[in-house]
């Protein structure tokens, strides 16, 4: 995180962000947390994962999961191909490839710009956001990575022998 000058000569922290794009909507985590970006490349299947969950990647001999934003946040199943990007995070030390359709750009985002999303009982992305920002005048959300994560692996019993 950073910290700048506004107009007003009081100082605004902003944090860099990497921007991305599942289905049409544009979402944003904080690059604190990126490990990696590579292409797509063929995985694994895991019999008895989530849907969300299509497989596993070798990542430079590391055995990485694949986690599908698209299937994660409920919306209908894309096609992967050439323009498919692993985005791959770390988080306490265990790395996780998000499966998205593009890769936009790493944006400086202030925190004054950011907008706490709206309540929404019920809508399971919603629970994901952390945060809103406008961005060109196209909503960016920006994603809790830990809880993204963190509700979205198996059980510690099988994440060992799977993951591990």
């Amino acid at each position: 995180m950073s910290e700048i000058v506004n107009e007003a000569g009081s100082q605004e922290k902003e944090a860099k962000y990497l921007v991305f794009a599942v289905a049409g909507t544009y979402y944003a985590i904080s690059i604190s947390h990126i490990y990696d970006i590579i292409q797509y490349q063929r995985m694994t299947a895991v019999p008895g994962l989530p849907d969300y969950l299509p497989g596993i990647f070798n990542l430079r001999g590391t055995i990485i999961p694949a986690m599908d934003v698209r299937l994660r946040f409920n919306q209908a199943p894309g096609e992967y191909n050439e323009k498919t990007i692993f985005v791959v995070i770390n988080l306490s030390g265990d790395d996780i490839g998000l499966i998205v359709d593009s890769v936009m750009e790493v944006a400086n985002f202030p925190d004054t710009e950011l907008i706490t999303p709206p309540h929404s009982p019920g809508e399971a992305g919603n629970q994901y956001v952390r945060a809103i920002v406008k961005k060109n005048g196209q909503s960016v959300l920006i994603l809790d990575c830990a809880k993204l994560v963190a509700s979205a692996l198996p059980d510690s019993a099988n994440e060992d022998a799977v993951f591990h």
